[in-house]
């Protein structure tokens, strides 16, 4: 394994705490653009009375699986066993924030691979059709080992995390969808149609399309408005341009996709 580079707090993503009384260890972590060799692209660095320095987090492994940063993780749970409380930055996230970074991805970017798990060979996002039940949706992600090597390097808290941030949006997606489906059943007076699961997919995506050429709109911003009819308040922009995109995305393909 390489020697670790030296390294300034401008350089560094904060990952988190550990806290004992007045003691206070600062995790931090400095992502070297697109990791391509981990973990020499991707190092963690420890900070305690002051003193900053690198720490080897990963073990060295054979095969094709992606290192996991077990030396930290190990570290981490001893402290714990010695009082220490684990507090992590990712946790402060509001999973609706796209912008925010992590690991040198922002959510949205993270987000965007996680929802490729649901796409078929085509590259059709068939959610809707794959599952009746959110429970359904909500266990089936399953990152291997030997895919994704930036999910791999986050600690395990982190990922479990992530994925529970990604499962939120995922949430969302879904009862959207179902919102914006019902809304246009009910406009198209076929209220009761959609209540025992028969309103075709694709009237709603007709019903989008039309509202579209007449008001000039993209189907994704027909479909934002939609949502936010339920809304209390509008939604931040970057979410709710990113949401509705997947949302018409998600009816769209599983109107016409298989």
């Amino acid at each position: 394994m390489k020697k670790q580079k030296a390294a300034n707090h401008s350089q560094l993503e904060k990952v988190g705490t550990l806290t004992k009384g007045g003691d206070v260890i600062t995790i931090w972590r400095k992502v070297d653009g697109i990791i391509i060799n981990l973990p020499e692209d991707f190092q963690y660095f420890m900070e305690e009375n002051g003193e900053l320095r690198p720490f080897e987090a990963f073990e060295e492994e054979s095969g094709g699986d992606y290192p996991i940063p077990s030396v930290l993780e190990e570290w981490i749970e001893k402290k714990m066993a010695e009082g220490y409380k684990l507090e992590l930055e990712i946790e402060k996230l509001d999973y609706r924030d796209l912008k925010r970074i992590v690991a040198g991805k922002t959510l949205k970017e993270w987000y965007s691979h996680f929802l490729s798990y649901y796409e078929d060979e085509d590259g059709n996002f068939m959610l809707w059709v794959w599952f009746d039940r959110w429970e359904k949706a909500r266990v089936a992600l399953d990152i291997s080992r030997d895919d994704f090597e930036a999910y791999w390097a986050l600690l395990q808290w982190e990922r479990d995390i992530l994925v529970n941030h990604f499962r939120s949006a995922l949430y969302d997606i879904w009862v959207y969808s179902n919102d914006v489906v019902y809304y246009a059943a009910s406009a198209s007076g076929k209220e009761k149609t959609w209540r025992y699961g028969k309103f075709p997919l694709k009237d709603a995506v007709r019903y989008i399309e039309r509202r579209g050429r007449r008001t000039g709109k993209l189907p994704e911003c027909i479909v934002k408005r939609i949502i936010e009819k339920n809304q209390p308040e509008p939604l931040k922009e970057e979410w709710g341009k990113w949401v509705a995109r997947q949302v018409w995305r998600n009816i769209r393909d599983a109107a016409y996709g298989i």
